[in-house]
């Protein structure tokens, strides 16, 4: 029963929304609130549709190299399931190549440079120490360090749609 008030709610059309703004901002005027939260009815009043299926596919064909092959099924629901003003944030987010941090990892592997790219300082830190843990470290992260790129890029997407 809650799932069905929350969808109606959703899906209800913009005039009525936009009505039920324009209440809350007169209340918050009679209130005498702060007008940030004017700012915050008026941007949501636009923002009321799921992402179009059309940009969705666009990005994961776009992006698709960025996540793992079974990512994507899941990438693709949440996106379809998120608000539309989320589409500009989630452009925003910086995903990481994961063929140039293979490239990294080749070149400055053993100086833990790959890992310092990757937000894991302390790994980096430790890799850089003991210079790729005697070479036996760089050569694991050779075949590691792909698939932890995508897995990252998977956590900061879901991060930006929250």
């Amino acid at each position: 029963m809650v799932n069905d008030v929350c969808e109606t709610q959703r899906y209800m059309t913009r005039k009525n929304y936009a009505m039920r703004c324009s209440y809350r901002i007169r209340a918050a005027y009679k209130n005498r609130r702060n007008v940030m939260f004017f700012a915050t009815n008026l941007y949501f009043v636009e923002n009321l549709y799921p992402m179009d299926a059309q940009k969705v596919d666009m990005y994961i064909m776009s992006n698709s190299k960025n996540f793992e092959g079974f990512q994507i099924v899941a990438l693709r629901d949440m996106l379809i399931n998120a608000d539309d003003s989320k589409f500009i944030t989630l452009q925003s987010v910086p995903l990481k190549d994961p063929t140039i941090m293979l490239i990294v990892s080749l070149l400055a592997g053993g100086l833990g440079v790959d890992r310092f790219m990757l937000g894991e300082t302390g790994l980096g830190l430790a890799k850089l120490f003991t210079c790729g843990g005697l070479g036996i470290w760089t050569i694991v992260d050779w075949f590691l360090v792909m698939g932890r790129t995508r897995e990252l890029n998977m956590q900061k997407v879901q991060m930006a749609l929250l």
